[in-house]
């Protein structure tokens, strides 16, 4: 059985229509040639651009495509996408690896759809626009309005009201939804990373992951690394169920939850669990929690309150 390693996967109908749209913008040689992928991250939305671009460019995707990939999480700190960026230090951003990637701005984007191409066409693909201030998507407004013949622009948002009115009005957007958990299954039977994982362990994941493919593998990934935190999402869930449990325990594994930079995740799908369960009590209790993790107060008293007064 073949695996699969990314979240390429699920939303089939959404990027029909997208390479529907583009099949015919090529052979029209007319509008639309901006697109706007819309839902929260974790959904492949970025994923099955990049596949889909690199198939129609093939061996020109190296030359005629722009990939300006959303590194926020890697380097701690939300990876703006300024208009410029004139010093050259910061044309760069070093990955904790110590991989350097070219650190792209707006007006080097546009300066690139005006180039001319290998492949009669050029491709390119910005992730989560929204990291855009509004000083930048004005610099880039008349590029989204009046693109060259054959250049096309994708970009992806998880929070399209951050998106400037401007730019929305000038995109064809195309919603991703999440998976169903029977599709989120099959992704996760095809996938090497959990099939060491009895059967409940792997529903608890896909239960946490909210039908997101990239989430699941974020998990699947944390566990491969520890595998300790199956035990630990156990422990919580006895507590959610009212089994016998200890407190300690409980709050242990959130922190190992914690460290392991998934707890916001969990806390996610904690909430959503209770509000459908019409626990809004607890439901409210856990917002409440996560409220907390937004200020400057220690994460193991946070923690501790969540489990004492859950």
């Amino acid at each position: 059985m073949s695996t699969v390693n990314n979240p390429i996967f699920g939303n089939e109908s959404a990027v029909e229509m997208l390479k529907k749209f583009i099949d015919s913008t090529i052979q029209k040689k007319s509008w639309p040639q901006f697109f706007l992928l819309i839902w929260p991250s974790g959904i492949g939305k970025f994923s099955h651009a990049k596949k889909m671009i690199q198939e129609y460019l093939w061996d020109f995707a190296y030359s005629d495509a722009l990939f300006l990939q959303d590194y926020s999480s890697e380097i701690g700190k939300t990876h703006t996408i300024p208009v410029e960026t004139p010093d050259k230090p910061n044309h760069e951003i070093q990955l904790a690896d110590d991989e350097r990637i070219p650190n792209y701005w707006i007006r080097e984007v546009n300066a690139r759809l005006q180039q001319s191409s290998f492949s009669l066409r050029k491709f390119v693909l910005i992730e989560n626009m929204q990291r855009m201030s509004n000083t930048a998507m004005n610099a880039f407004l008349k590029t989204a309005e009046e693109p060259l013949s054959n250049r096309f622009i994708i970009a992806t948002t998880t929070h399209s009201s951050q998106v400037m009115d401007t730019i929305l009005s000038r995109s064809v957007q195309i919603v991703f939804e999440p998976l169903t958990f029977e599709q989120m299954e099959v992704f996760a039977d095809q996938n090497q990373l959990f099939m060491s994982l009895d059967e409940k362990s792997k529903k608890s994941l896909i239960a946490m992951s909210m039908w997101k493919p990239g989430m699941l593998m974020t998990l699947g990934k944390s566990t491969e690394s520890k595998p300790e935190i199956i035990d630990a999402i156990q422990i919580l869930w006895n507590n959610i169920e009212n089994v016998s449990f200890s407190k300690v325990q409980a709050q242990r594994s959130l922190k190992l939850l914690s460290d392991e930079g998934i707890l916001s995740e969990f806390i996610d799908w904690l909430i959503s669990y209770l509000t459908e369960n019409d626990n809004y009590q607890l439901a409210k209790h856990w917002m409440k929690v996560k409220k907390l993790m937004g200020a400057n107060i220690n994460v193991e008293n946070i923690l501790w309150y969540g489990v004492i007064q859950s």
